[in-house]
């Protein structure tokens, strides 16, 4: 990846060893909300068997390839035994996870605006740069599942993923604007957010002096940058009058020859300054 700066001289967790599937209740604005997780990150491939106890029987009410079943007034008429049967559709093996309890007495829950915390993030080799969305607090004042919206600034028309928890949302352009929003079930919307995954070349004049000017190289991101390491620069002048967006057949000859760090005795002028990972 490459990144063009100009400038004119005179910036969760999950244990991999957890194996026992999890479900959750989640109760208001009407209603409530059971999700599953597997526990086991080789589950990919999942069928969910909803179970409502009665008595001592397990009585399966909805099967899905989704990790949520909505329970509406009316599926109980007190506190009720619900568990969740996940089927590994790869290994036919199935588990059987914790019980949670359903209370119509909580169904009338206010539940507020999720809050949603988004993140940066680029790996190593030719992956794609992305961005994590995260709810901030994972907690009963919630009611999933959550529909997620992501789109350019400059584009009128959404993108949507609809899940029970955070997500990760991939083929992001480097150094572009997106807008993005959350809507939970009970349909409480957060304001757009706006996110970016940055990566910057970037000149700075330190000083100058009848000899030149000393010049510092450097590379900006907002993601953690380790694993895309070490950054390569490129620091040349151009021919004045030069129009900006810089020509493609400057870029293209351009030589990768520096690190980051100052340059000295830099005659005034007009450069580009460009970076690669």
């Amino acid at each position: 990846m490459k990144s063009t700066f100009i400038l004119l001289l005179v910036i969760f967790s999950i244990s991999l060893k957890a194996q026992t599937p999890v479900a959750w209740a989640w109760h208001g604005c009407g209603g409530a909300t059971i999700t599953a997780s597997p526990g086991d990150l080789s589950w990919s491939n999942v069928t969910y068997e909803f179970q409502r106890q009665t008595g001592i029987t397990w009585t399966t009410v909805h099967t899905t390839i989704n990790n949520w079943s909505i329970v509406i007034p009316g599926d109980v008429t007190g506190i009720t035994a619900y568990r969740v049967l996940l089927r590994n559709n790869v290994t036919l093996e199935e588990r059987i996870s914790n019980g949670v309890t359903i209370n119509p007495a909580l169904f009338s829950t206010i539940i507020p605006v999720p809050t949603v915390n988004i993140s940066a993030h680029w790996g190593s080799g030719g992956s794609q740069p992305f961005f994590l969305v995260e709810l901030s607090a994972f907690n009963q004042l919630f009611r999933p599942p959550f529909f997620f919206e992501y789109k350019k600034a400059t584009e009128s028309t959404y993108q949507n993923i609809t899940s029970s928890t955070g997500i990760g949302i991939s083929n992001i352009d480097p150094n572009v604007e997106y807008d993005i929003r959350v809507t939970d079930y009970c349909g409480n919307q957060t304001n757009i957010q706006k996110a970016t995954v940055a990566f910057n070349a970037v000149a700075t004049v330190l000083s100058t002096n009848c000899s030149g000017s000393s010049v510092s190289l450097s590379v900006q991101t907002n993601y953690n940058s380790n694993f895309r390491q070490p950054f390569t620069l490129a620091f040349s002048p151009v021919p004045p009058g030069t129009t900006t967006p810089i020509p493609a057949n400057i870029l293209n000859s351009l030589n990768f020859g520096y690190s980051e760090g100052t340059i000295n005795n830099v005659a005034s002028g007009l450069y580009v300054v460009r970076a690669m990972d």
